[in-house]
């Protein structure tokens, strides 16, 4: 997952939900420093399904979908 780390923004955090709105993942990225950043999420634990994964930094967020197939 590639994110622009904003320096105005200190709080970053990534976190995953589950196809009924339960946090499965939560990583507070907040000390990173300002910039493109670049973070692995690792699915490889997670039931096959959609995930939700949401970027919040101050008071912007953004949410992508992610749908695991099965291997």
């Amino acid at each position: 997952l590639s994110f622009e780390k904003i320096e105005t923004q200190k709080t970053s955090i990534i976190e995953v939900f589950d196809a009924y709105g339960r946090v499965i993942l939560s990583n507070d990225y907040s000390s990173l420093p300002s910039g493109e950043q670049q973070v692995v999420l690792d699915f490889s634990n997670f039931e096959t399904g959609v995930y939700f994964v949401r970027l919040s930094q101050g008071g912007n967020q953004i949410t992508k979908t992610i749908v695991k197939s099965g291997e």
